[in-house]
């Protein structure tokens, strides 16, 4: 008999760092649901983040270094795009890829 697949911990927040040239994003893959994105410059350069998936797109400002903005994201179960659309800058790397499981929870917890 096959094992159940591993469930996955629901985060209380996800974290997205811009760096020159890369996306850092902590968890990676988590359930489908509404959580804070904290998404902070970590780099020298101004950056911006833009993400692309089953929900829709959404980008912030433009960031300085050590900038950041806070944003509550509904995260629909799928695959999701995200990169620095500021200049090339994904054209140089910044672009990185999360995974989202399940289902969304029930409005009324049920």
């Amino acid at each position: 008999m096959p094992s159940p697949a591993p469930v996955l911990a629901r985060p209380t927040a996800v974290r997205i760092e811009l760096y020159e040239w890369s996306i850092g994003i902590e968890p990676s893959e988590f359930p489908a649901g509404r959580y804070p994105v904290e998404v902070v410059n970590a780099g020298q350069r101004v950056h911006s983040l833009a993400v692309s998936g089953p929900g829709g797109e959404v980008e912030t400002r433009r960031l300085r270094a050590g900038g950041s903005e806070l944003l509550t994201l509904e995260f629909r179960p799928g695959e999701y795009l995200l990169w620095c659309p500021v200049g090339d800058h994904r054209d140089y790397g910044m672009v990185a890829y999360l995974t989202v499981v399940g289902e969304l929870p029930h409005p009324n917890g049920g």
